[in-house]
């Protein structure tokens, strides 16, 4: 069945949200939907606050996302892109 075997979340993190999707394979190229959920950032985390607020910030919406979503797995997948990332 591949690398995953039992779930795979996928996260989203963009400049104004985050989105959660929660797959499960069902076979050779099928996967059925668990969970999902998206969470608006704050503007604090987008805005030119202070540089050590922001990771604070954009923790507390990934607890929030996960507890919406119900989420639960160990293998997630994320990908982070543009010219305002900061890793």
């Amino acid at each position: 069945m591949g690398l995953f075997a039992s779930s795979l979340i996928g996260l989203d993190i963009g400049s104004s949200s985050i989105k959660l999707v929660q797959l499960k394979p069902l076979g050779k190229d099928r996967w059925a939907l668990q969970a999902y959920a998206i969470q608006d950032l704050s503007d604090e985390a987008v805005e030119d606050i202070d540089p050590d607020l922001r990771p604070g910030v954009v923790a507390e919406a990934l607890k929030k996302i996960f507890k919406a979503s119900k989420a639960n797995g160990r293998d997630v997948v994320t990908a982070v892109s543009g010219d305002a990332v900061k890793v």
